[in-house]
């Protein structure tokens, strides 16, 4: 049986989590493997901000911290628009941490340089982001060995071996886990301290596989082009287009 990738079922992991004495730490922490056991919670921010807020505010309310890499390059988002800033703000002020997701095939000849440029960036506009920790995009299209990696000023990555060996790892990357559900898991079981990675479009976006949750998403943020359009670029309503779009989409379940 497949794992349903929705609310409920990211509510009931996280209260499992915590039921069996899971700790949720930070990368920036000072950690002691298994004792207790802790989850190092991230989530990587591919497609969508304002995804990403609406599941840091239901993990502020379950009392979570947990940290979010986001581009500052994405071809989904613009990191550095006035609309993202405050979503980002508001992400911080839930208790979270921001750190860079890092697309490194942008930067083939030059991986350090651009690396340099992305954090600086990153910097300028949230001086509170945490730059002591990356996420690489794409790791699997690294053509090195990702825990051999090193980045420019002794900078950490996600994939280092005390982050992957010391950790068992858990991903949704394609809209599924691809290791298994953490929670009905041989570490699980074990008490074992585990990294997870979770996209928040895959919980958050109405649909029954990964492709439909991708379709919804594109109509959903061509109506969110829309609002920024009016609220930054033309000088007219756009009402009857947003409606339009709207009407295309099918009703939202009740936890998206």
């Amino acid at each position: 049986m497949v794992d349903r990738l929705d609310l409920d079922a990211y509510v009931s992991m996280i209260s499992d989590l915590n039921s069996a004495g899971y700790v949720f730490s930070k990368f920036s922490d000072e950690i002691t493997v298994n004792d207790p056991p802790c989850v190092l919670l991230r989530h990587d921010v591919d497609f969508s901000l304002s995804k990403a807020l609406e599941l840091a505010r239901i993990e502020a309310n379950l009392g979570l911290q947990s940290t979010y890499f986001i581009q500052v390059g994405a071809p989904s988002y613009n990191a550095l628009s006035i609309r993202s800033a405050n979503i980002v703000s508001e992400i911080i002020s839930c208790g979270h941490t921001i750190s860079l997701h890092f697309d490194f095939l942008r930067y083939s000849a030059n991986i350090s340089r651009g690396l340099v440029l992305e954090l600086e960036t990153l910097r300028i506009h949230y001086s509170c982001a945490d730059t002591s920790v990356v996420s690489l995009h794409r790791p699997g299209l690294y053509s090195g060995t990702l825990s051999d990696l090193l980045l420019t000023g002794g900078m950490s990555h996600t994939y280092e071996d005390r982050f992957v060996r010391d950790f068992t790892y858990f991903s949704d990357s394609g809209g599924c886990w691809r290791e298994g559900n953490p929670v009905t898991s041989l570490a699980f079981e074990a008490r074992r301290s585990m990294q997870i990675l979770v996209h928040p479009l895959w919980w958050l976006t109405q649909g029954e596989s990964p492709t439909e949750k991708i379709s919804r998403h594109i109509q959903e943020s061509a109506i969110e082009t829309a609002e920024q359009m009016e609220e930054t670029t033309v000088s007219f309503s756009l009402e009857s287009v947003r409606d339009q779009l709207s009407s295309n989409l099918k009703p939202r379940c009740q936890w998206c």
